[in-house]
């Protein structure tokens, strides 16, 4: 599942000084263990910089037990990142977390699938 609160989780390594990590879109794929997980809310998001792309529902994370699977695909459009010389996207890795309250009392694995394109920022 995504990273604790804090500790985001690389989904991109961040490219050289002079480029970003332009996100199209977003695959992923869940499938439950023994126990469901939980959630008391707080976006799952994409980072990078600071665009910040926050999933419409946690909902894909809350499958029920094995052998259960949900899948979440989505576009991700319409972010703009902060201005600055350079940007603040500018060298920036792509990470996925939890924005607050931790998914709690499950096991379970999740695959993310990420299509981007790497962009020149000058």
């Amino acid at each position: 599942m995504p990273g604790e609160l804090g500790t985001p989780v690389a989904l991109v390594p961040a490219p050289g000084v002079g480029f970003t990590i332009v996100p199209k879109s977003l695959k992923i794929i869940v499938t439950g263990g023994s126990a469901a997980y939980t959630d008391a809310g707080g976006a799952v998001q994409v980072v990078i910089g600071g665009r910040v792309y926050a999933l419409a529902s946690n909902a894909v994370f809350l499958t029920v037990t094995t052998p259960n699977r949900q899948i979440l695909d989505t576009v991700l459009t319409g972010v703009v990142g902060a201005a600055g010389n350079p940007p603040s996207d500018d060298a920036a890795a792509c990470n996925i977390n939890k924005i607050t309250n931790n998914f709690a009392a499950g096991n379970g694995t999740a695959k993310v699938t990420l299509y981007y394109t790497i962009e020149p920022t000058t």
